[in-house]
This record gives structure tokens, C-alpha cells and sequence, in this order.
């Protein structure tokens, strides 16, 4: 169990900002929905360094903008760190040394591919072997950190990129966020003329069992122990059923990742 003095949450979105009558984002107290500040809380080992992995590793702007809102965010829920770094391609030597210092990791929504492609580079699944640290994987984060990654798209560009990805092997369910079961929705904008749930989530169903994640929802994976917690959604043969509220504690299979799965 090389991964045993890590903690794993795996979440749809994380209420960190708002957007004033400007459109500029003001960060907020993180939000304690479903108790997932708690989750964080109750398992950080220390207060040293919060690590946010870029996204976009070139998108040097939008990633200082994202680690000043996060910090302040945690900052105003009670948890200030010593030190706050981001890992994209300015500080990439320095991932070796800072993943294993980190108390706090964050992997940034956005881009699947591109992120996909960043995580392998830095070599995060090996370096994490030496961690103790609580990793948030938020939106494309939380998918990536999964053995399998359907990347549906949500904008025309996206049309044409590859669909089926190998993620990091840390959770052994297909997680499809921002997914509104109710209302077969899906929570963020999209392109004009682009349906996810209907022409990609629902259709993909037939091939595998998918895991919808509302905003809100998010997954605890500890100890080779995977907890949901709030409302979810298995997605299977284009049926959606909505499991409870309350905590749903699932043993998985993780496994040593094979040096090709890191590289």
C-alpha cells in the first residue's frame, strides 16, 4: 500500500469565489458542503505548504489567479499555510521536492488532456509515493486521478480530442462531474449545440458504469477506502439512479502503477 499516508477527494466543484456586479471573482470562506472542508481538515498532517498544480502549465496568469483566490479562500475558512507555490512549467524542477514537502495538494479543473499530460511529465503518481499529503482533485483533477477518464466534451474544440484516457489508477470509478441526475444536466456553460449528457454521458453508459458527481459531492478515498459523500448518480445502460445523501463506503482495488502509467 504505497500510498497509505495519503488522503484522496475527489470533487465536482468547490465553492471558493464569487463573481461581483464587475464580473471579477471575490474569493469566500471554501464552503463546507457535505463536510468536505472538514474531510480536509481532519486529515491534513500540517500547515507547511499547499502545492496547486496548474491546469494549464503555460497559463502562467489564470494559475497566479487561481492560487490568490484558493489561498484566500482557505484563509478565510481557517486554514492558512506557510507557504503557498504553484507547479506549472516555471517551477517544474522543483516538483520532486515541493510534492514531497506538501501538506495540501490541489489539481485545477480545466483542461483534461492538457493536465493529463503535465501530471505524467512530473512524474506525480512516483513522487506521491513519498507524500503524506491531502490531494483535492477538483472537476477535470478529481478525473484524472481516476484509473479511467471519459473525456466528454463541453466546448466545440474539444470535439475532436480522444475520448478515452488512462488516469492515475488512485480511484477504480469512471467520475463524471458537474452531472445533474435530476434533471439529466450538466452544471457548467457549454458550447452552443452541445449536449454532454445526452449525446456523450448517457451513450457511453452502454460500454461502462459511470459515477455522476452534482456540484457539491465528492469522494474521500483513504486507506484503499472510498466514502461519497452527498447526493450521486450511477450512470449505467442510459439508466441514472440516485443514491442517498449519506456516506457510502466502497473498498476499491488500488495497485502499483506500472512505470508507462507515470512516465
Amino acid at each position: 500500500m504505497e500510498y497509505k499516508n495519503v488522503t484522496f477527494v475527489l470533487a465536482s466543484m468547490l465553492s471558493t469565489y464569487t463573481v461581483n456586479e464587475f464580473d471579477v471573482k471575490m474569493p469566500i470562506a471554501m464552503q463546507n458542503e457535505n463536510g468536505v472542508l472538514d474531510a480536509i481538515k481532519d486529515n491534513l498532517s500540517g500547515t507547511n505548504l499547499c502545492l496547486i498544480i496548474a491546469n494549464d502549465p503555460n497559463n502562467y496568469e489564470k494559475n497566479d489567479e487561481k492560487c490568490a483566490i484558493f489561498t484566500e479562500s482557505l484563509e478565510k475558512a481557517g486554514l492558512k499555510f506557510n507557504q503557498t507555490l504553484v507547479l506549472d512549467n516555471r517551477t517544474k524542477e522543483l516538483a520532486p521536492l515541493n510534492i514531497k514537502r506538501a501538506n495540501l495538494i490541489l489539481l485545477q479543473g480545466g483542461k483534461i488532456i492538457c493536465q493529463n499530460e503535465f501530471l505524467k511529465e512530473i512524474r506525480f503518481a512516483d513522487r506521491l509515493k513519498f507524500s503524506n499529503a491531502v490531494v483535492i482533485g477538483v472537476s477535470a483533477g478529481a478525473m484524472n486521478l481516476t484509473k479511467e477518464v471519459y473525456n466528454f466534451p463541453e466546448t466545440r474544440l474539444e470535439l475532436t480530442e480522444m475520448r478515452e484516457i488512462k488516469g492515475l489508477s488512485f480511484y477504480d470509478k469512471i467520475i463524471i462531474p458537474h452531472f445533474d441526475g435530476d434533471n439529466l444536466n450538466y452544471q457548467l456553460p457549454l458550447d452552443d449545440n452541445i449536449d454532454p449528457v445526452k449525446d456523450y454521458i448517457l451513450p457511453y453508459s452502454n460500454k461502462k458504469s459511470l459515477l455522476g458527481l452534482p456540484n457539491g459531492s465528492f469522494v474521500l478515498v483513504k486507506n484503499e477506502i472510498a466514502e461519497i459523500f452527498g447526493k450521486h448518480y450511477i450512470i449505467e445502460n442510459r439508466q441514472v439512479t440516485a443514491e442517498n445523501d449519506s456516506p457510502c463506503y466502497m473498498p476499491i482495488n488500488m495497485r502499483e502503477l506500472d512505470s508507462d502509467e507515470i512516465m
